[in-house]
């Protein structure tokens, strides 16, 4: 799963989404988490999880590489419908749900930067919360990128295969743990140059603005129907 991909989409994307400021995308998913959790039938789960593909196929987003994303909350809510519920109506609702709130976290994190939205949840949120949040998804796509680089020196190496899982197991454990040792000293030495620049308990971001413009229209009338669904269906 390329998180990078998803955010070099919202970083470089051209949409109205994109160019949509992020606390009306944000007024835009707490309103579609709301009817997925408030929703008791399938129509309007249904219907909801058809709107938000349509909204991606409108923002010209590449519908068949965001599908893999969406795996594992399908995967994990389909293991707990199963155990707690078994195969029944509540189970395929449950799965439903989980479809639909990851169709609408896909398309606001694909189509904002996550600098912006942190911003808007800084002004919520600590600001040790927040600067914390902003390194952890910084240092992510490091680690993320030294643990790709050792898979592929393994299977280089002869090292790797996708059929010998056993054999695959205790080499990729070794990977986790040298990527492990790498981010305690990523954390060492980040705080260190952070200290020596003057870090004092908050980055120096700028306040994310909350003016309206003309493309936050878009995303709160598409807020707008989705709460349409949940009350008229």
């Amino acid at each position: 799963m390329d998180l990078a991909y998803i955010d070099n989409l919202a970083v470089n994307g051209h949409g109205p989404l994109h160019r949509a400021g992020a606390w009306s995308k944000l007024v835009m998913l707490a309103v579609v988490l709301a009817g997925v959790i408030f929703s008791r039938g399938w129509v309007p789960l249904t219907t909801m999880a058809a709107l938000l593909v349509v909204l991606i196929l409108v923002e010209g987003l590449p519908m068949l590489k965001l599908w893999p994303f969406l795996g594992y909350p399908v995967f994990f809510a389909t293991l707990f419908a199963l155990a707690a519920q078994g195969w029944s109506f509540l189970s395929l609702l449950t799965i439903l749900r989980s479809l639909t709130a990851g169709l609408v976290l896909i398309i606001v994190l694909a189509t904002t930067p996550y600098g912006e939205l942190f911003q808007v949840l800084g002004r919520f949120l600590p600001t040790l919360v927040t600067d914390g949040l902003i390194m952890t998804y910084r240092c992510f796509f490091l680690l993320l990128d030294q643990l790709s680089n050792h898979l592929k020196a393994l299977k280089l190496r002869g090292g790797y295969s996708g059929l010998a899982f056993w054999k695959n197991v205790p080499r990729v454990a070794a990977g986790l743990g040298i990527v492990f040792i790498h981010s305690w000293e990523m954390a060492e030495r980040m705080y260190c140059i952070m200290a020596l620049r003057g870090y004092q308990g908050k980055l120096g971001l700028r306040t994310a603005s909350t003016g309206v413009c003309r493309y936050d229209l878009w995303p709160l009338v598409w807020g707008i129907i989705f709460g349409g669904v949940v009350i008229g269906i």
